[in-house]
């Protein structure tokens, strides 16, 4: 029964990691961009433009000779894209048998001092049934003692990552007590920015991301349920969600990388209200877009077509160039001045734009892109795989339940379902 609900927690803390996935970085080693669903009716090219210049020469005998000269400007052209530019050649995978070839920075957060603290659980009549009643499944007794704090969720924003510090009793499935680390790669020192706790057994905490910068989280007490965001930037924290319900609550990120709350029942999935976050409301809007878990889940089993969820193009804007394609809606992955990469799901479109070519894979059972370094795309879903888009190459970096894969990272989970490990992307 230990494990069982040691498995009950990882399925919290994966649920929060793999939310983590899509949004793009500003602060990343690519240039992000904005992305618009609809389709612009102007070029709006950009030309070279020249203007004249004046020098002056001093001759020999002392006089002046001014000299005219045409100059070009320094700028790059601007340049409109359209995918039929561009020579598509479907590539198919190849798995390949190899150890993958590249090394993965590793940060091992195990090592790291987080402190500890003593959540409500481990505390009076709740650390007597916790650990003394003989229905406990406890193997040490904890009672009035403080539990060593253990990363039980990572985010990633640059150079920075956002580690949720569990403080919670280790056999309960919930977060009583927890805080979050600002840890910088550069100088890997970890630093408490904010702290959460309750004074009520029934006010716990569950599935927790990271969307451009906030932090969401959801809490409920009894039939009130609630989301929270946080600003990580000035740490300004509000409630964006509230409902009192007997229904679950799941806080997730859809296909379209919306942040969504889903209310269910426990008998079955089906979905009566689905609420999307607006970020310029700051709040979740009820919309019916719902009808499962996850509109991903009924593109995989066929229910529902790309065609029929949205028949808009897709424009991409940059300081250098736009891009428009005519094909079914995407997600943009990754973008900079040599090519474009775009997520459909089912598909991975690469856009070489030195070479002009088009590299289409079928990714469907390699899950969404996570990452992007040099040439290399990094997948993940139940297992992480990296994709080399113009050969076709596919080397399969783990397949098994202690690793998740978020965006810019993968995490490698402990014993105790914990983060024992990063390894940056």
């Amino acid at each position: 029964m230990k494990k069982a609900i040691s498995i009950a927690s990882a399925l919290l803390i994966a649920a929060g990691c793999c939310s983590c996935s899509k949004k793009d970085n500003k602060e990343k080693d690519a240039k992000r961009s904005d992305i618009v669903t609809t389709v612009s009716s102007e070029e709006n090219a950009e030309k070279k433009t020249e203007s004249a210049s004046k020098t002056e020469k001093t001759t020999a005998d002392g006089k002046k000779e001014e000299k005219t000269t045409a100059k070009e400007s320094t700028s790059a052209e601007y340049r409109n894209y359209k995918d039929s530019d561009f020579r598509k050649i479907d590539v198919k995978l190849t798995y390949s048998d190899k150890e993958f070839p590249y090394e993965l920075e590793c940060i091992d957060l195990s090592k790291l001092d987080l402190g500890a603290k003593i959540p409500l659980c481990n505390t009076g009549e709740y650390g007597d049934s916790l650990y003394n009643s003989e229905y406990s499944l406890a193997e040490e007794n904890h009672k009035d003692m403080p539990e060593k704090g253990r990363v039980g969720f990572v985010s990633r924003s640059g150079d920075d990552l956002y580690l949720v510090v569990d403080y919670s009793a280790e056999i309960m499935p919930f977060y009583y007590e927890w805080s979050i680390f600002r840890y910088n790669i550069a100088s890997k020192k970890p630093e408490e920015v904010y702290s959460w706790s309750t004074d009520d057994i029934n006010r716990i905490c569950g599935e927790m991301l990271v969307d451009d910068n906030t932090f969401f989280y959801k809490w409920e007490n009894g039939k009130n349920k609630y989301v929270n965001a946080i600003d990580l930037d000035t740490l300004n924290e509000r409630t964006v969600f509230e409902n009192e319900t007997d229904k679950m609550i799941h806080l997730y990120r859809d296909y379209d990388n919306s942040i969504c709350v889903n209310l269910s029942t426990m008998t079955t999935d089906t979905l009566t209200d689905h609420y999307t976050y607006d970020s310029e409301k700051d709040r979740f809007v009820e919309d019916d877009a719902g009808v499962s878990y996850s509109i991903r889940d009924e593109l995989d089993s066929g229910s529902l077509s790309l065609g029929e969820f949205a028949n808009s193009s897709l424009l991409l804007n940059t300081d250098n160039y736009t891009f428009t394609s005519n094909e079914v809606w995407g997600n943009v992955a990754y973008s900079d001045d040599k090519r474009i990469i775009i997520d459909r799901g089912y598909q991975l479109d690469t856009y070489d734009l030195t070479k002009m070519e088009h590299y289409s894979s079928s990714t469907n059972s390699l899950g969404t892109v996570m990452g992007v370094r040099d040439n290399r795309v990094f997948l993940g879903s139940d297992e992480i795989y990296c994709l080399i888009p113009e050969l076709g190459i596919v080397y399969k970096i783990a397949g098994d339940e202690d690793h998740i894969c978020g965006e810019g990272y993968i995490m490698e989970l402990g014993e105790d379902y914990h983060c024992n490990k990063i390894y940056l992307i």
